[in-house]
């Protein structure tokens, strides 16, 4: 398979910046070797089992219970080989009608194979392996299993160990367990979950077999059974997941205790049960949640508490099928072992079952503490993740978790099934498998070596003299050191020969003292490096530091040097990377990821105090300031002007350290920029707030030193306060040392502020001709061609300042008084003069709007506006005219003047037709135009306002002309044709199928959700292996519901939502949940293919 696929099926992520060792990139692939049909009828994967034998060889072992055998549904076992493109064969040693009984050896009659879902569980122990049949059905018995040495080989005769002594169980073998009880002797434990024969109902049992392990014949010693409750309301499903492990029993007396789940025990609630070896029942760990099936999976973890357990609960079905994990971490007391319980919610805000398969996958990252597998096999739309917790004194760690998803191959169910704990590429760390519901392909996660780093510097002690000037940095002489990080590492297990990460140093963190020589504005470096196994210590090139100029703080700084994973990890060269589907990438480990070295650096700083201590001094400062005006007597505050100030400072009394320059100004002054006059005399300035201006000062400055420099203002004519006649600098200097400043003085300057408008109008003729045509034309059918002759007028405008003495005015306003209609004989109004068109020349900072300068009936032949806001005076509108208002907004009117150059006035145009039927006698009109600066513009001393008029006289002539009317016949053709066009679209859209598309995507949507309920009726008839997934939502991904008081009333419903197979619908009774397959169960057990009913009742 492809590098790139393989990469898109292992797509995931980590939460958290800690890198986990479960390598996704080369995982060991095995193919089932059937066709679709095979696969999807066989059930492959059902079940996984890690197996090693004796000689180091290493195998894997996969139930597919509903395998076909000589045409019988037996099922079966497959083993493959663990490595990279393995084909997995059938063993049918399995499948064998002979076997060693636990009372001898007996042989069985092939045609009870039929249905008996053999391979439904299989595991691997240390020293045999078990697989287990639960629906083998005959002479009494209702279930088996088999055990086989851990070197089993073709001529192996399994023992079959089965539940026929026990009345009234069936699916016996739904799990298997095995451990050493001491003196050479082996204990077997079978969950039987179901009752059979006349019990409608049952709780489960656990069944103990106990025999001797002695080479040789296995004989049964000891056989007993758990108790349950008499008249159980729900078959509780006891002995579903078994374990064993130390909790409540002293482990110096070495004595194993049986864990086993009841997911429907206590009325639906669930829980997982502890026995005895001798089944005798301890305790019991359960919660609260009804039908959550608390306990469906359990693992149990060694968390570094004396070889006792912490037990890892999963709750599939709790929060609304979300899934939860609950961990009891044990205190290492047997006498009261639970020291606090963990809760883990899950990840996904999905419907997932979160904790359908809980494992546990050994240490992993070798950090002492055991880590653990969970999946949630229905989030991602059906497809499932597995999440990898790592394990800690205080429970599982869940701000960092790794995430495999099976969506990227578009694998559904995956994490259904999880086996781990062998070490596949014999590299010293455990390898994890996942199955799915679809498993065409088995994969094994394997996990990278862990590097340990050892950090330091080659610099030691280092020092650092302020008056060392030993860099230039801008032009300013600085003092400057270098720090070399230096790494080592070595592997926990295993054996790497280069290995990359990524480090940080940081110096000064806090207070930022320094900085890089290359951007002393930054105190930390990152970079990746690559350092190799055969060096006692790799160390990087130097990274050169520099003491800011306005370094104050004697006290030693800390430097700081961490590691982190590389973002692209090496890979790990081996001979064997091909046979287990590619290399490997070493991570760091936990301890080493995010790990530090520290160290503090020592300046050396002397200055001239009174006391002898920097903290003594107290320095006074004389400020001398000359304000640079360019050889005018005042500021224009109209202009875009500069003028300086020169500063002369004096310090007296003490040497002083790390000084600030402060400049209070007016609003509106804008800060340009500093120089200095003595060398090195200010290095940075910057606004504190709009009036208020910090520069830092040569650092430091010695006693009667004069330090001199000028710095750059020009007021921002925006911002500036019109009326203001001079301008008032108030400066200081002062240190972090003293509340007060070390000096202060105040200049001030005087300002001026002034601005001219100049504006001229025409209409560019002096008179024009009106011809009224006759007939005569109503407006509401008057066109541009029927309006009358054009007359066109202009304006001019300017500043008439220049850029030395003026700025551009940031807004004008321009007003046209415009003779829109005339009041006609009989109070007949009509329209005058009707604008087309508006040009602007000159400029593109304009905006343009009317108010009443457009008659009505003609805005769609006309101008289309915005409506002025502002309020405009019509006074001057000559007699029986009504006047409107065309207004242009002009930003940033330039100067006329700049040096020898001359601007171009701003030229408007208005465009218009003259409306002739309104002129019945010779008049004049006259247009008025108003100018007028915005109320925002700053330094006017008074408010300009400048006016212009032109004036053109109209005379009236007449014209006859003849009018046709629009033909009725030509409108009803064009409305037929429409309508034959819209026929034949409609008509060719449905031969086409455009209206059908809905059909095919409801078909598809049903086949889909048909190939879903197929494998929940498989599920269903395989016991509860498989919680049949929630509704078909899960084919469109739909997330929970937003709306909290849908969701509380979602809360309230039951398993009805939940979609069951057919095979459950004569079940479902008034009053049950009807939800869960296994709330009534039939006093016969239906096995596929269906028998008749009395048959199965004999047989049983």
């Amino acid at each position: 398979m492809e590098l790139l696929s393989v990469l898109l099926l292992l797509c995931s992520c980590c939460i958290g910046v800690i890198a986990y060792n479960l390598d996704l990139e080369s995982p060991t692939i095995v193919n089932s070797g059937l066709s679709i049909d095979e696969q999807e009828n066989y059930d492959f994967g059902f079940s996984l089992a890690q197996h090693e034998f004796s000689n180091g060889d290493k195998i894997l072992l996969i139930g597919a219970p509903r395998a076909l055998l000589s045409e019988r549904r037996e099922g079966g076992v497959y083993k493959c080989t663990l490595e990279h493109g393995a084909t997995c064969k059938m063993d049918p040693l399995f499948n064998s009608n002979k076997s060693r009984d636990i009372v001898g050896l007996r042989s069985t009659d092939n045609s009870s194979f039929d249905g008996q879902l053999l391979g439904f569980t299989v595991r691997s122990f240390d020293n045999n392996i078990a697989v287990c049949a639960p629906l083998y059905i005959a002479s009494g018995v209702s279930g088996r299993c088999f055990t086989m040495p851990r070197d089993f080989n073709d001529s192996t005769l399994p023992l079959q160990i089965s539940t026929h002594v026990i009345s009234n169980i069936a699916l016996g073998g739904i799990d298997i367990n095995m451990f050493e009880s001491g003196n050479n002797m082996e204990s077997i434990v079978i969950g039987s979950v179901l009752g059979g024969g006349s019990d409608r109902l049952h709780p489960g049992q656990i069944h103990s077999v106990e025999v001797n392990n002695i080479p040789g014949e296995k004989v049964l010693l000891t056989s007993q059974f758990s108790s349950g409750s008499d008249s159980p309301v729900v078959d509780e499903l006891r002995g579903y997941h078994i374990e064993t492990g130390h909790f409540y029993q002293d482990i110096s007396m070495n004595i194993s205790e049986i864990f086993a789940s009841a997911p429907r025990a206590s009325k639906h609630v669930g829980s997982v049960i502890i026995y005895t070896a001798e089944l005798v029942e301890i305790d019991e760990l359960k919660e609260n949640q009804p039908d959550s099936y608390f306990g469906y999976d359990f693992a149990l973890l060694d968390l570094q508490t004396g070889g006792y357990h912490s037990v890892v609960v999963g709750c599939p079905m709790c929060e609304r099928d979300r899934g939860k994990v609950f961990v009891y971490i044990h205190s290492g007391i047997f006498s009261d072992p639970i020291r606090e319980k963990q809760i883990i919610p899950s990840p996904d805000i999905q419907r997932g079952l979160f904790g359908l398969a809980v494992e546990n996958i050994g240490d992993i990252d070798q950090d002492g503490y055991e880590d653990v597998a969970i999946s949630a096999p229905y989030v991602d739309d059906g497809h499932g993740v597995v999440y990898i917790f790592r394990g800690s004194s205080d429970g599982l760690i869940t701000d960092d978790y790794q995430i495999i998803r099976g969506k990227p191959r578009n694998k559904f169910g995956f994490g259904k099934e999880l086996t781990a704990g062998l070490d596949i590429d014999e590299n010293g760390y455990p390898d994890l498998t996942i199955g799915a519901l679809t498993n065409e392909e088995i994969y094994t996660i394997r996990a990278s070596p862990v590097v340990n780093v050892d950090i330091s510097i080659e610099e030691q002690n280092i020092t650092v003299d302020y008056f060392d000037r030993n860099c230039v940095v801008r032009g300013v002489p600085l003092v400057c050191f270098d720090i070399t990080p230096c790494f080592n590492f070595s592997t926990v297990r295993g054996t790497v020969d280069k290995f990359a990460f990524r480090y940080t140093l940081i110096v000064d963190e806090v207070i930022r003292r320094v900085g890089l020589l290359d951007d002393d504005q930054t105190n930390q470096v990152t970079d990746e490096i690559v350092i190799s196994s055969r060096l006692d210590k790799t160390c990087t090139s130097s990274q050169t530091f520099v003491l800011q100029p306005d370094f104050t703080d004697t006290a030693p700084f800390p430097m700081r040097l961490t590691i982190t994973s590389a973002d692209v990890p090496l890979e790990l060269p081996s001979n064997d990377s091909d046979r287990f589907g590619g290399p490997l990438h070493p991570v760091l480990s936990r301890a080493s990821d995010g790990s530090s070295f520290e160290q503090m650096i020592t300046p050396v700083f002397i200055i001239n105090c009174g006391g002898g201590s920097s903290s003594d001094c107290d320095p006074v400062y004389n400020i001398d300031a000359e304000s640079l005006l360019n050889d005018v007597m005042s500021v224009p505050l109209a202009a875009g002007f500069e003028f300086s100030y020169r500063i002369t400072l004096t310090n007296t009394i003490d040497d002083s350290l790390a000084a600030t320059f402060i400049i209070d100004h007016p609003e509106g002054i804008q800060y340009i920029s500093i120089k200095s006059i003595t060398e090195f005399a200010v290095s940075m300035c910057s606004s504190i707030n709009s009036q208020k201006i910090s520069c830092n000062l040569k650092n430091p400055i010695t006693i009667d030193e004069n330090v001199i420099f000028e710095i750059f203002f020009r007021p921002d004519v925006k911002r500036i306060s019109f009326d203001l006649q001079k301008l008032t600098f108030n400066f200081s200097v002062t240190d972090e040392r003293h509340e007060e400043p070390l000096g202060r003085s105040s200049h001030s300057v005087p300002a001026t502020s002034i601005a001219n408008y100049n504006i001229l109008s025409s209409f560019g003729i002096t008179e024009v001709t009106a011809t009224r045509i006759l007939p005569f034309v109503d407006v509401s059918n008057a066109s541009l061609d029927t309006l009358g002759p054009t007359v066109n007028y202009q304006v001019t405008l300017s500043n008439t300042g220049s850029d030395d003495t003026h700025s551009p005015i940031p807004i004008t306003y321009l007003s046209i008084i415009w003779p829109a209609t005339i009041t006609l004989p009989g109070q007949i109004q009509q329209p005058l003069l009707v604008p087309t068109r508006i040009a602007v020349v000159g400029t593109n900072e304009f905006t343009c709007s009317e108010r009443g300068a457009v008659p009505t009936d003609l805005e769609q032949e006309t101008l289309n506006l915005d409506t002025i806001e502002l309020n405009v005076s019509t006074e001057a509108c000559p007699k029986n005219v009504t006047c409107g208002v065309i207004q242009c907004k002009i930003r940033q009117l330039a100067p006329q003047l700049s040096g020898n150059v001359s601007t171009a006035p701003i030229q408007i145009t208005v465009f218009s037709n003259l409306w002739s039927q309104s002129v019945r006698e010779q008049f004049n009109i006259t247009v008025y135009t108003l100018v007028e600066s915005s109320t925002d513009y700053p330094f006017i001393e008074e408010s300009s306002v400048l006016n212009s008029s032109s004036t053109i006289t109209l005379i009236p002539a007449v014209q006859e002309t003849q009018t046709s009317c629009f033909q009725i016949w030509v409108i009803v053709v064009a409305v037929v044709c429409g309508l034959l066009v819209a026929f034949f679209l409609i008509l060719a859209l449905g031969l086409c199928g455009f209206f059908g598309r809905g059909y095919y995507k409801n078909k598809q949507k049903e086949e889909l959700e048909k190939r879903w309920r197929d494998l929940q009726e498989v599920d269903g008839s395989l016991g509860m292996r498989v919680i049949p997934p929630p509704g078909s939502e899960y084919l469109s991904g739909v997330n929970e519901p937003e709306d909290k008081e849908q969701e509380a009333e979602d809360e309230l419903k039951d398993f009805n939502d939940v979609t069951m197979p057919d095979t459950f619908a004569p079940y479902r009774e008034e009053g049950e949940i009807t939800g869960d397959p296994f709330a009534e169960l039939p006093s016969t057990l239906e096995v596929a293919p269906e028998p008749k009913t009395d048959d199965l009742e004999t047989e049983i």
